[in-house]
């Protein structure tokens, strides 16, 4: 499994779980996906057809899913790997959910896989402008995300995004005639004279509502609106005695890698 994007520091807890000790900015963009459960493939949502995410955005995508990573567990060993999905997965672990990583260089050649692929998709995107109305399906064109409403979630995105904050940030809070002018919510400014670059800006909904935008200019930015958990998954779908991951409550036995994510050294 690939390491692109470095981590500062994994941890174990008293439990022997793969902890972060600090998310690393560059996760900020991604939101993680469960794909069809027991195969290796993503869906329509995803970026890739199979799960390609590193060792350490499994781990962090587990703390966003509310599952676990197991230290004497997380990679699954040879005699596992073409009964699980291949990359990120989750799979039962007792009473609880694991995610589990499978280095397999091929696709897995099991005929049922053990467990639902962890994918990965944007977090957030850019919308379109749309005169007249406060908020609208049409403005983020893709019913899994809304635009991002509150001014703390929009200086939030720009940062992650890595856009300037416009000055001032609440677009009208000195002119409220301009909150016509723009998006309601968050947004890019189109044209941004102040800044060498456009900058993010907040027009506050709660005023556009009444007086929606007639002639918005801007890109609004959109934001996943209910990002998978392991809340959302049925342990009854599961494959069960697929391998040792999820067949020995998360121990793993004898077949399992102890490993330590992003050291690169068996223990």
């Amino acid at each position: 499994m690939r390491h692109e994007r470095g981590i500062n520091r994994i941890q174990l807890n008293f439990g022997g779980e793969l902890l972060k000790e600090k998310a690393a900015p560059g996760y900020c963009d991604l939101d993680f996906i469960y794909g069809n459960v027991n195969t290796d493939q993503c869906d329509q949502r995803a970026h890739f057809p199979y799960s390609n995410l590193t060792e350490d955005e499994c781990i962090y995508a587990a703390t966003r899913g509310g599952a676990h990573t197991r230290h004497d567990s997380f990679e699954v060993g040879p005699s596992w790997q073409d009964v699980h999905p291949k990359g990120c997965f989750v799979y039962p672990c007792g009473s609880e959910w694991c995610y589990y990583a499978n280095e397999i260089g091929d696709q897995p050649i099991g005929q049922h896989l053990g467990g639902v692929p962890v994918c990965r998709r944007d977090r957030y995107i850019y919308g379109h402008a749309v005169a007249e109305v406060a908020t609208d399906s049409r403005i983020c064109n893709n019913a899994e995300y809304e635009v991002v409403l509150t001014e703390a979630a929009c200086i939030q995105a720009a940062s992650c995004l890595g856009d300037c904050d416009g000055a001032p940030f609440d677009i009208g809070i000195n002119n409220a005639s301009k909150r016509l002018e723009f998006p309601a919510g968050c947004f890019l400014h189109a044209d941004d004279s102040f800044a060498d670059r456009p900058c993010v800006f907040w027009n506050n909904p709660n005023w556009t509502t009444s007086f929606a935008p007639s002639q918005p200019k801007g890109s609004p930015i959109c934001v996943v609106k209910n990002p998978d958990n392991v809340g959302q998954l049925t342990r009854s779908d599961f494959i069960t005695g697929a391998g040792g991951s999820g067949g020995s409550s998360g121990s793993g036995g004898s077949a399992l890698i102890t490993k330590v994510a992003g050291s690169g050294k068996a223990k």
